[in-house]
């Protein structure tokens, strides 16, 4: 079962890719992510999209740097049925993923002005929103 819910997942994501990837160069690039409405109407739309492209060359992702990505998303299963292994989905990763969402100048540190400065957007995201 199992195995068959992993074939499933995988077409759906690689039929996902394929759509985002309109001009079929077999890659997708942040003008191509910014365009999936769920994610346009996130108030951290661009610091997310950064986030996948943090280890890509040329600002290209591929299916595979899609799928990696998009892993840390899954719920994190338990520490029994994975192992030892280290999982994209593991805790550390969601924590990583995170933190370079808000890293905003990229120098691997969340000083006071930046901290500030998410704080006050997230407040004003969702004061906009209840009002």
């Amino acid at each position: 079962m199992t195995v068959m819910i992993c074939i499933i997942t995988f077409c759906r994501l690689y039929s996902r890719f394929t759509a985002l990837d309109k001009d079929q160069k077999g890659y997708l690039t942040k003008n191509d992510l910014l365009k999936i409405p769920e994610l346009s109407i996130n108030p951290l739309c661009t610091r997310i999209v950064d986030a996948f492209f943090v280890d890509a060359a040329d600002d290209q992702i591929n299916f595979q740097q899609f799928m990696q990505t998009l892993a840390i998303f899954r719920p994190i299963e338990s520490r029994e049925r994975r192992g030892n292994l280290e999982l994209a989905n593991s805790l550390d990763k969601k924590l990583e993923f995170a933190f370079r969402v808000y890293d905003i100048d990229n120098d691997k540190k969340i000083g006071q002005v930046i901290f500030s400065n998410c704080f006050v957007f997230i407040c004003q995201t969702i004061f906009l929103t209840i009002y």
